[in-house]
């Protein structure tokens, strides 16, 4: 009986290990682009661009509500780093006639937002694990964009992702 049991364990490992070798780097990050309750979403294009020891992985998802526009994206390794500036700090602020920028943190994460008065579209990036110089890579964002809408609405919307799961989920991309 036990070596029925053995062959058994043997055959479900040989059927499962496909899945896990072969499994794509932003397998676990898509469904974490959830869908927002009145707004319809395409499904979420995401792309491994990792090579020669470099991580570079993005998943995306565009969001419509009327005229209104959202923009949902993870962005692990070496672009999230271009992507989050060193120089923005918590309680960096500038204004001016066309619109708003800032650095706070909202739900214990570090977030630059910057709002565009005229045309009422937004962006926020929200740091998720910090590059650091010895490796350019290990770095994780996620950016929202948002078209016709005023600002407090974008961060709700944005707040409707679990941040603390992406987080955790962008970790683990290899």
């Amino acid at each position: 009986m036990s070596k029925n049991i053995a062959v058994l364990v043997v055959a479900l490992f040989l059927l499962a290990a496909p899945a896990v070798l072969f499994a794509a780097a932003y397998d676990a990050l898509v469904p974490l682009l959830v869908d927002i309750a009145g707004w319809k979403a395409d499904a979420a294009d995401a792309i491994d661009l990792s090579q020669a020891g470099m991580k570079g992985v993005t998943v995306a998802r565009e969001y419509k509500s009327g005229g209104k526009g959202l923009t949902a994206a993870v962005m692990v390794g070496t672009q999230a780093g271009v992507t989050w500036m060193p120089d923005y700090k918590e309680g960096f602020k500038g204004k001016s006639d066309e619109g708003t920028m800032e650095v706070k943190r909202i739900n214990g994460f570090l977030v630059y937002q910057v709002y565009d008065t005229s045309d009422s579209t937004a962006g926020l990036v929200v740091l998720l694990i910090a590059t650091t110089a010895d490796k350019p890579d290990s770095g994780a964002v996620l950016v929202f964009s948002f078209d016709d809408m005023p600002l407090d609405e974008g961060l709700k919307l944005a707040q409707k992702f679990d941040w603390q799961k992406i987080r955790d989920a962008a970790a683990k991309v290899k």
